[in-house]
């Protein structure tokens, strides 16, 4: 009996576009200027609660931005090393 094995990759690219004013941010994990969002918006654009956002946060999954100043901003590049559920 003969037998054929397929392998099928998938790739996905994330496209984020803010409407309005874009917040900027320097990200010490990145060491550079990005995007940063409010973690509601985080949110919003990997389809989880509130609650993941936080527990993605503390296991330094997602990089904190304006950690001095300002209000709680998360650093856009991080978003895109997550996997959507």
């Amino acid at each position: 009996m003969k037998r054929t094995q397929i392998t099928i990759e998938r790739h996905s690219i994330t496209v984020i576009r803010a409407t309005g004013n874009l917040f900027t941010a320097y990200c010490e994990c990145c060491r550079t200027r990005v995007a940063a969002f409010a973690p509601d918006q985080v949110a919003d654009i990997l389809c989880i609660d509130i609650g993941e956002v936080c527990l993605r946060l503390a296991d330094k999954k997602l990089h904190l931005t304006n950690r001095d100043r300002g209000p709680a901003r998360i650093c856009g590049n991080s978003l895109g090393t997550e996997p959507k559920q």
